[in-house]
Order: structure tokens, then sequence, then C-alpha cells
């Protein structure tokens, strides 16, 4: 009643129920306390609106549902603080995780995930047309963040004192009243005494996006700078930034974007307005500021209610910014700005020995931005690989690089990506762009996935592989690879399209895999089709096997780039227990025998081929499953048959081939870590149809795997 005026009913009751919803006087909440706490909040502020200014809930939603999520992160506030941290069951973890800002994970990180993935509506839209979405699907949810943090951007624009001041007034002026979007509207605008549609024509009407950077900064001598911002969405607001110098002192400053200026809660420079609109009517804006020392630091909002879309860009620093030690521990989407991270970096190969060295990493918010960079020092410390004279040669240094992010303004709908390596004796890079096409929003399981890669290797050392016969040293393969996915809620559908492109290499070739999980009462199926037509002729590290992955997939997995002390044992070309799933994944032929140009051979290669792997889980009835502090091990047993056929590089069809046997995968998984989880996995292809493997089609016959394909 305080923040938004009398409660005019005669009682209120909360109900324990199986749901969360609100009525006249009485809110129907579920769940255990404290977690329930925010749904109590959340359906006692509809007492307000909804229950007393008696909105349509139906024509414009975000009238009650945007204050009652605004008035929800308020409330915790109150009682808990701003920011909190969550708790697990383990202490050591407990003391590395961050603080989290309520508004941030309770308001704003819905709305800019949604927004953030191209899915943002008008607030002023009726409650059936988000794209033809039943309950909150299609971007329904934005009428409860994207109107919670409208009104909160309302709050930063009006200041603490006169927003909530004139919030009272919007209550008493229409309770028991029915009011609509422009009536919210011209109170607030005549109750401030300001003209306020140029802030509600753009949340209401539009779908413009805030977001502002720190373009650079100019010393002018002493402690004189000038600091230039750029307006990149089309969206404009006053601006609020704070400059901290070498001593620690902070100045705050003020930007308006009209002839208003907010009484501010610290002592503030009040700079020349801001005239400009959209992003190319004044987008750049030169404030000149003077100190009392140098600065260390600039942040734009350090209050973080402006609801900018990329904060990574908000905040400079003098030098190098801030890098953490990294604990691998799954902390909240951060949003303040890029966070950087550091961590030691050790890895083992044969032929390189122990691997020294050092991993950076970073990232804006729930993964928007990142980069990952690692160096190493290949030792030669342990190397049991080539003898003498190889062992010397061996690469002395090793690195990787790979980003992923909305770099490209003009791209905004597009991830683009890009990964450099040097190391286990391959030069590679990979430069992409991706776009996901969905229906209605994020939530669906049906999307369209397209993917746009250049990509380019360079063998310069077989010696670091488990089979150097198939990878060609000092020669380039490079590649334009089109793919396209379609996701749906039981499994996925790829096609690959290959070219070429400048190497001395000329092929092509197209593929589709079909993945798909069917469950029933006791049986979890998992099927896989795949087929691929290559034009010209494949280089051995990028043909199609019979049983498993090429040698360049096999490079993308840590544990099969290079020969290692666990592959060693179990690799040969005539008796190959290490396998990787791929290709037309006939599991039973890993093991053929015979010689490399013979079609018999598991490592011919194929100009063609498609099969058909089939999985039954036996998890509903055979399924183990323990914990160890914060590890989770659990296995999952199955039944399985490969079948299918191929054609050799004379396009002669090869005799049809399948197997069946049993396997078991065991997951390695961390609740709260970011360590990978690791599968294990171990099959048994017990029959084969043809017994020119070992003499026998019903043989004991054992692989080792680091992954599942499906």
């Amino acid at each position: 009643s305080e923040k938004f005026g009398k409660y005019e009913y005669p009682k209120f009751t909360v109900a324990d129920a199986q749901d969360g919803t609100e009525y006249g006087m009485m809110a129907i909440i579920t769940g255990i306390y404290p977690y329930n706490v925010s749904l109590i909040a959340h359906e006692t502020a509809h007492q307000w609106f909804y229950g007393m200014l008696a909105n349509n809930e139906t024509y414009r939603a975000f009238l009650d549902e945007g204050f009652a999520d605004l008035m929800t992160t308020e409330f915790q506030n109150l009682i808990y603080g701003e920011e909190n941290k969550r708790v697990s069951q383990n202490k050591v973890i407990d003391r590395a995780y961050d603080l989290v800002s309520n508004t941030f994970s309770q308001l704003y990180y819905g709305y800019l995930q949604t927004v953030n993935n191209g899915y943002d509506m008008p607030l002023n839209t009726h409650s059936s047309d988000f794209r033809n979405a039943i309950r909150q699907g299609g971007g329904y949810n934005l009428v409860y963040q994207k109107g919670g943090v409208m009104l909160s951007n309302l709050h930063y624009v009006l200041g603490n004192d006169l927003f909530y001041k004139a919030l009272r007034n919007y209550v008493q002026e229409w309770k028991f009243a029915h009011p609509y979007p422009e009536d919210l509207r011209q109170s607030f605008i005549h109750y401030t005494k300001t003209d306020l549609n140029w802030f509600f024509d753009q949340w209401l009407e539009t779908t413009k996006k805030i977001d502002y950077k720190i373009q650079k900064v100019k010393h002018l001598g002493n402690f004189k700078y000038e600091i230039y911002f750029r307006r990149i969405g089309e969206q404009q607001m006053p601006l609020e930034f704070q400059v901290t110098d070498k001593s620690g002192q902070t100045d705050n400053f003020y930007i308006p974007n009209t002839s208003f200026q907010k009484k501010p809660e610290k002592p503030t420079t009040i700079l020349p307005k801001w005239y400009g609109w959209g992003k190319k009517l004044n987008p750049i804006y030169k404030a000149t500021v003077e100190l009392d020392d140098k600065i260390k630091k600039i942040e734009i909002d350090p209050t973080e209610r402006l609801a900018d879309i990329d904060r990574s860009d908000n905040v400079w620093h003098k030098g190098f910014p801030p890098i953490l030690f990294d604990v691998p521990i799954k902390n909240a989407a951060f949003w303040r700005s890029y966070k950087h991270f550091w961590r030691p970096a050790i890895w083992y190969n044969s032929y390189d020995g122990f691997q020294f060295g050092v991993n950076f990493r970073g990232e804006y918010f729930a993964n928007q931005k990142t980069y990952n960079f690692a160096f190493w020092y290949n030792s030669g410390l342990a190397n049991q690989t080539l003898g003498e004279n190889l062992g010397k040669t061996h690469q002395k240094i090793a690195f990787s690089f790979e980003n992923r992010g909305k770099f490209i303004k003009n791209l905004e709908n597009y991830y683009e990506s890009s990964k450099i390596s040097y190391l286990a004796g391959l030069y590679k890079h990979e430069f992409a762009l991706e776009r996901t096409f969905r229906p209605q929003d994020e939530q669906n399981p049906n999307a369209w996935i397209l993917k746009i890669e250049q990509k380019t290797m360079y063998r310069f050392d077989n010696n670091y592989l488990n089979f150097r016969e198939l990878w060609a040293n000092e020669q380039a393969n490079a590649s334009i690879n089109i793919s396209l996915r379609k996701t749906y809620k039981q499994g996925e559908w790829r096609f690959y399209n290959r070219l070429p492109a400048w190497a001395s290499v000329n092929y092509s070739y197209i593929s589709t895999e079909w993945l798909h999980n069917s469950f029933s009462r006791f049986f979890n199926f998992r099927t896989r089709f795949f087929a691929r037509h290559t034009f010209g002729n494949a280089p051995l590290e990028s043909a199609l096997y019979w049983a498993s992955a090429n040698p360049e997939q096999q490079f993308d997995n840590r544990f099969t780039q290079a020969e290692n002390f666990y592959s060693k044992p179990f690799n040969s070309l005539t008796d190959n227990h290490l396998h990787s799933s791929g290709g037309l994944n006939l599991r039973g032929f890993s093991r053929m025998v015979s010689s490399l140009d013979s079609a018999n051979f598991a490592n011919s290669p194929l100009r063609s081929g498609a099969s058909v792997n089939l999985e039954m889980d036996l998890d509903k009835i055979a399924k183990m499953k323990f914990k160890i502090k914060d590890l989770q091990i659990d296995n999952s047993t199955y039944l399985f048959v490969d079948a299918g056929f191929g054609l050799n590089q004379a396009n002669k069809v090869l005799p049809f081939r399948a197997n069946a046997g049993i396997g078991t995968a065991i997951n390695f998984r961390f609740n709260e870590l970011t360590i990978k989880p690791l599968t294990i996995r171990f099959d048994v292809p017990f029959w084969v149809n043809t017994s020119q493997i070992d003499g026998k089609e019903f043989a004991f016959r054992w692989l080792l795997g680091f992954e599942r394909r499906f």
C-alpha cells in the first residue's frame, strides 16, 4: 500500500493449491517456502494491477502482468536485498557463486534473452496476436518481462521519488475504472508535467532496442578527457555514466535527451542535451569531463536499470580489464559487462608428450558473446611414440582460438563464429555465419538452422595420428560448407553440402542425416539414418567409411585428434578397438582385416553409402545411477543394430552389411560445474552378416569410444 496506494478491498486470502494465479481478494499459489515467495509477491501485486484497476487482461496483458513482475522484484529487493547468491549442497561451490541482481534474474534476463534471439514484439499487442501461440509461447512472455522492464526504465527516466508518486497517482486515478494503455500514458504525463510520448511510443508501439556503447576516450591533457558515446540501437534514452579515477573517486554524469531532467539521487554533473533519434540522426555524442586524477574506468548506467541489449561495450577500462581465475561453476548469466577468465591448461599426446599452457576465455550474457584462447608449450616429456629422430621434430608450441557471438551490427540476426588452431600437426581455420529460424519463439523446439562456413586444413605432420596412412602430409584441404538443420521435439534432420574452395584437392559431397527418438512404456528407441554421395575423389581424411567417423571428424574430439596413451594399445589398421561414431557407423566392421585397397577393409574409403542405426535403450529396466558430491555417474545400456551398403571408388555396389550387439555408455556429469560431460562407450557387436572379419559371424568383439552419435 505504501508503494502502490491503499488496498481498497476488505480482505485478502492466499490459498495453497496446485497452480499460481490471481483472483479478486485471493491469490492461488503452489510450491514450498521460501521458493514460492516470488509467486506470492506476484499474485499479491495483482490485487492492485487487475484486481483494483480492473484492466482488461486479455486486451493488453502488460497492464497487469508487467506491473506485477516489476513489483515482484521490488518486494524481493526489500526482503532479501538487491543481490543474492545461488545456494547448492556444496559449501566450496557456494563461495564461488557470483552475487546476482534480483531485478536482472527475475525481470531483465527473460526480456533480454527474447529480444537478443530476435523475438521482440510491440507491447501494445492483443494477447491472441503473439504469433498465434498458446499459453505463454510466441513471445507472450514479453507482457511480463518487457512490461516490467518498460516500467523499470520509466523509473530510470523519472527517478525514484517522481516515479512512485506518479504510480500512486495512476492507481488512485484509475482504481475500479478499467484503464487502457492510453490512460496509463496520459496519467503519467499529466502528473509529471512532462512530455513522455517519446518514451511510450518507443516501448508500446515499436520493437526499437536500447543499445549504447563507449566508442573511444581521448585524453586532452592534465585530467581533462573527451568521452565519445555511440547510439547503436534505434531507441533513444537519457544516459547516465560514472567515471572512476585512479584514486578510486567516482564522478557521476547525466546526459538528458529531452528538456526534462530528473532529480539525481547522488551529486551529478548535468551535461548538454543529446539531440538525436534512431541510428542516423546524431548517433555520436562527445562528453567533455574534467577530473581530479587519471581515468581508470567508465561505466554507462551503473544502476543497471537501462535495458541496453548489449552491455559488453558499456564499460571501458584503462589498460587491460580484470582477468579472474576460472572456477568452473555454473554461474548465472553475466550482463554487467564482458567477463574474462584464465586457468592452467595441461594435456598430453604420445608425440608431444605433456603440454603445459594457459587458457583464457571470456563470456557475456549467457554465451551471447564468447571467446576461448589456449596456448601450450609442448615439452616432449614422456613422449612415447616414434623414436629419437621423429621425437625431436614435434611442434614446440600449440594454440587454439575460437569465438562466437553477434559482432556485426548489420547482421543482428546472425551469429558469427571463427576457429583457428595450430595443434597436433594440423593448421585449421573455420569462419561461419549461422541463423536460426523459428516460427514462434526460442522455446519452440521446431526450428531451421542455416550455417555457411569456410574451412581450411593443412596437415604438416601426420605422425600425431592414430592412422597416419589416412591423412596426406603437406596438402591443403579447403571447402565451403552449407548446412541446414531442422530440429523438432524428438530429434532433428540435417542436410550438408560441401563444395571445393582453393586447395590442392577438388571434390564435393552431399549428405543427409536423420536422428529420431521415440518412447514407449518400457523402452526408448533411437534411430539414425545417414546417406552420402561424393563427387570426385575425396582425400582420405574427409572420405566416407564403413564403421566410423573420418579423421577430419575425429580431429574435432580432443580424445581422438592425436594418438594417446589410451589409444595406442587399442589402435592399428588391422585390429582397431578405439571407435569414433560417424560415417555409416557399422560398428561390427571396425576390425575388418585386409589391405588398404580392399573393399573389405574398414578404412577403405567409399564414394557413396547409406545406413540405418537403431538402438533400443534398456534404461527403464537396467539403469544404474549414483552421485559422488557434485559428480553424477549413470549408465545407459542398449541393444543395437546397424545395416547399410556402400559404393566403392569405381561406383561398384558392395555387398550389404549388417551387425548387431549390446552396448553401455557411462556418463560422468557435474551438476554445478561447467566441466564438459564425459561419455565412455563400450560396444560389443557380437554378430555380423559376413565371416570376412575374423572367420565368424558370431564372435566376441569389442569397441571403446568417447561419445554417442545419437
